[in-house]
């Protein structure tokens, strides 16, 4: 043989064997494309072993679906839950989680983020397991994926408790794909859409993914094409937010940053264009520098952008939020956004870094829609907003804003004089900044655009001041992070939706005004109503008014129970009085707090209110809300404040030699506390501020870090856990001034005021028990009083008073000193007694207080 006929022959050999391994080869990607694309066997046992929701403390459903085809599909249905004694009926209030998985794996392998849905953040969430994946028959393919996803969804759309529910469509790389384009098929159902690491297709991975395979896309089969045409055919008034890893190494970012792009050409429909301003489609990009393919999931404020978009997909610009009848105007989302934007940018004039970096921010102004424009202003510029109270005499004002070196200043103009005081007297470097009642600041017809980096979850949002009823006031910065912790729980505690509307008649310069009820409204898209002042009459009025919108939560202080109660006690005719348990039937919850609420009030409150029961809570400026009883009214027990709000973690701490008589004997509670332990109540959770304004020996002070490194803050109040099916906890008052010390024996000083004012006869109209400094007791309980016949003070003495309360009081607790008030005990804005100085006032011979 040639040497010709031998080379010709050896590449005759060689060249078919090419084309045949070739052929083999494309074969095998095209036909086994599937298990490369779907590698749902991986990681070993996906297909075999799938945790549970309970392994993660959720309850669920264990749903079987049946696809069109006839496969069969496993999901998990896990419903939002409050954890503490809430309606049954609670879920159907909150919105629903439609969670499309990534690739490999099964739902077992996600049930973390689930957690935070269902447990933190109080959504429903369905978990559904695509065919070939985890327990469910098939196969996996486009297809039958596509299929898998619509009848998922129509699970929920039939289901009773949730096809009325807000349906959020959430899904992670390849889920997102399947997000989509049930979206497209589905545009009137989604509310909004979250993708987070999602590509436009599969064969626009495969180049970056395997580069060897570059030349072969051809032969993909399982496109995906549809992802990054079928986001541009979505309605532009739909959320879609982003969550891009920007060190994602499977999906390229470049995935994302095109995918959002599609989504900034949607088309707004005709409704949305004449209905409400919004002007362009709704598409939010959050970038996470440090986010890879897999742990984007696990970086910081992941879940707080998952939340904002919730709060878009409520749909609300054009949806009244506040009405403040002092200037008769009822405004909109919309209206108060860009007024707020407008006002930043007076208050940024001269700012050259437009942004005030934290700096504080002084406001005088009356309850009303210009304190709640000041406040968002000075966020949206990077500020802390320190809020006065504007009846304050001047010094007192001085002292705050001193105290929080306030630079800036917001006055209405109506009280123009007093600021220019004000500002005199503390030299601001800043001259004030004056802002009507009624700001219509922004005549633009365009949604303004704020920077969302100035409101990092960090950063101080406001500051109030104690009430100084156990000291001086401290400054309490509460951040950004803590607000929508706070107001969150609340939502889900006391099931707020959009269409409640409350009626806020208290100061703004504390908590119970500006969070609980202002801040929690408009986090719920809902209707704030102000008064400017709390007046029985005027409150009765708009509540029995026909021709107002209606009201649907109230909260206040006892002191405000009892005026209107004394106020109803004087309407002249039945007609009346029936008129106004009418209009208090109509409130769906009535709240008290800021103080301990009497049995008696709460009883005769109830009576007026045709079996409506107020509802308690206990917490704090620095921590927020930490305890509450829950919507069910039999879980309202006189004397006691319910259980820890979600997200909130308490303990009762006591000394070791106290263990004998404050450890409980009860059952252990899910909340790890016996039932019957006593003790200084301590909180941690998001809710928590982190310190006194640059008080650190004070901070040192009130927090401790247990053996864990857990930092936990000391409350000052002494609580006892009585029950886990009826009321909870019980707070026996402050341990520096309401628990009383006295012959070795502690008394609870709340719990004697609660027997006083609870007395039979209903002899007494207000009281106040305070520890009297006493040489041969260490401490005499003594009992300052207001009795409601004026005629009766001659015939009263101590000694009758302990005769009155001795089938109710162990004989220690009972009173050993008196004084009888003519008229009203002094309490702050908050009716809360200063029972420091009134023990000097009321026993000035005891406390050496008596003038020399």
């Amino acid at each position: 043989m040639t040497l010709f006929g031998f080379t010709y022959m050896v590449l005759k050999i060689v060249l078919g064997l090419t084309v045949t391994l070739a052929v083999v080869f494309v074969g095998a990607v095209y036909i086994g494309q599937n298990k490369l694309i779907y590698p749902s066997a991986y990681p070993e046992g996906s297909r075999t072993k799938v945790d549970l929701p309970t392994e993660f403390d959720m309850p669920f459903e264990d749903v079987e679906l049946t696809a069109p085809d006839g496969t069969k599909l496993k999901a998990y249905l896990m419903l939002a839950n409050a954890n503490v004694k809430t309606s049954s009926e609670y879920y159907k209030s909150r919105p629903t989680i439609v969670y499309f998985c990534a690739n490999a794996g099964n739902t077992g392998h996600r049930l973390p983020i689930a957690k935070v849905f269902v447990n933190n953040l109080r959504y429903n969430c369905l978990m559904l397991s695509y065919r070939g994946y985890g327990l469910s028959e098939g196969s996996a393919n486009e297809k039958g994926i596509k299929t898998d996803a619509q009848t998922a969804l129509d699970f929920v759309t039939n289901h009773d408790g949730l096809k009325e529910t807000p349906i959020i469509f959430y899904g992670q790389s390849l889920g997102g794909a399947v997000a989509i384009n049930l979206a497209a098929d589905n545009p009137h159902v989604v509310k909004a859409l979250i993708l987070e690491n999602t590509f436009t297709s599969i064969p626009a991975l495969i180049p970056s993914l395997i580069p060897p395979l570059a030349s072969l896309t051809f032969l993909i089969h399982q496109t995906w094409e549809s992802s990054g045409k079928r986001i541009g055919e979505l309605p532009g008034e739909m959320p879609i937010l982003f969550l891009s890893g920007r060190k994602d190494e499977i999906v390229p970012k470049e995935e994302m940053d095109k995918l959002y792009a599609s989504s900034l050409k949607r088309k707004l429909t005709k409704a949305t264009t004449a209905k409400t301003s919004i002007k362009k489609p709704v598409s939010v990009f959050k970038p996470f520098d440090a986010g890879t393919h897999n742990d984007t999931v696990g970086q910081k404020d992941y879940f707080m952008h998952f939340q904002k978009a919730h709060q878009t997909a409520k749909e609300f610009a054009e949806k009244e939020a506040i009405f403040d009848p002092r200037i008769h105007r009822s405004i909109t989302y919309t209206e108060l956004l860009k007024d707020v934007s407008a006002f930043k940018d007076v208050l940024l004039k001269n700012v050259p870094e437009k942004d005030l970096k934290e700096a504080r921010v002084a406001g005088l102004l009356p309850n009303g829609y210009a304190w709640v424009v000041a406040q968002w202003a000075t966020w949206a510029a990077g500020g802390i907003f320190v809020p006065l109270l504007h009846t304050l005499p001047i010094p007192e004002m001085e002292y705050i804003i001193k105290k929080s070196r306030s630079e800036r200043l917001i006055c209405s103009d109506d009280l123009r004089t007093k600021a220019e005081e004000l500002a005199k007297a503390v030299s601001l470097p800043v001259d004030p900044f004056f802002l009507p009642l009624d700001p219509q600041l922004s005549s633009s017809p365009d949604l303004p655009q704020i920077d969302e980096t100035l409101f990092d979850q960090n950063r101080k949002a406001f500051m109030l001041f104690t009430s100084g009823s156990t000291g001086f006031p401290k400054g309490v910065p509460i951040s950004h992070k803590s607000l929508g912790s706070q107001c969150e729980s609340m939502s889900v505690v006391w099931g707020w939706t959009r269409d409640d509307r409350v009626l806020d008649v208290l100061p703004m310069h504390h908590i119970h005004g500006v969070v609980n009820l202002l801040l929690t409204a408009l986090w719920n898209g809902a209707t704030c109503e102000f008064m400017e002042r709390f007046e029985a009459g005027a409150v009765w009025n708009r509540w029995m008014s026909a021709a107002e919108p209606q009201l649907t939560i109230f909260s206040a202080v006892p002191t405000i129970y009892s005026n209107l109660l004394q106020a109803f006690q004087r309407f002249s005719s039945e007609e009346a009085r029936r008129d106004a348990r009418k209009a208090c039937e109509r409130f769906r919850l009535m709240i008290s707090g800021s103080a301990p609420l009497p049995g008696r009030l709460k009883n005769d409150w109830e009576n007026v209110c045709g079996g409506g029961r107020l509802l308690e809570r206990y917490g704090m400026t620095e921590t927020g809300m930490i305890l509450s009883c829950g919507l069910d009214p039999d879980s309202r027990v006189d004397g006691h404040v319910g259980y820890p709000m979600p997200g909130v973690q308490v303990k009762l701490f006591y000394e070791p030699e106290d263990s004998e008589e404050s450890e409980g004997k009860g059952e252990l509670t899910d909340f790890g506390i016996k039932v019957g332990t006593k003790g200084e109540i301590w909180v941690r959770g998001d809710n928590i501020f982190d310190g006194y304004w640059e008080d650190p020996a004070t901070t040192a002070k009130e927090f401790s870090t247990d053996e864990s490194g857990q930092r936990w803050f000391k409350t000052g109040d002494v609580g006892i856990l009585e029950s886990t099916k009826e009321g909870g906890f019980r707070v026996l008052g402050r341990s520096s001034v309401d628990i009383i010390k006295s012959g070795g024996e502690k008394v609870s000083a709340l719990e004697v005021e609660r027997a006083i004012l609870n007395l039979a006869d209903k002899s007494v109209k207000d009281c106040a028990v305070v520890g009297v400094p006493d040489q041969k007791w260490g401490e005499a309980v003594g009992a300052v009083v207001v009795l409601a016949s004026t005629d009766a003070g001659d015939r009263w003495d101590v000694k009758e008073l302990r005769e009155k309360l001795r089938s109710q009081l162990a004989a220690f607790k009972l009173p050993q000193k008196l004084k009888i008030y003519p008229d009203t005990i002094p309490r702050n804005a908050m009716g809360k007694v200063n029972k420091k100085e009134l023990v000097k006032t009321a026993f000035p011979e005891e406390t050496g207080s008596a003038a020399r």
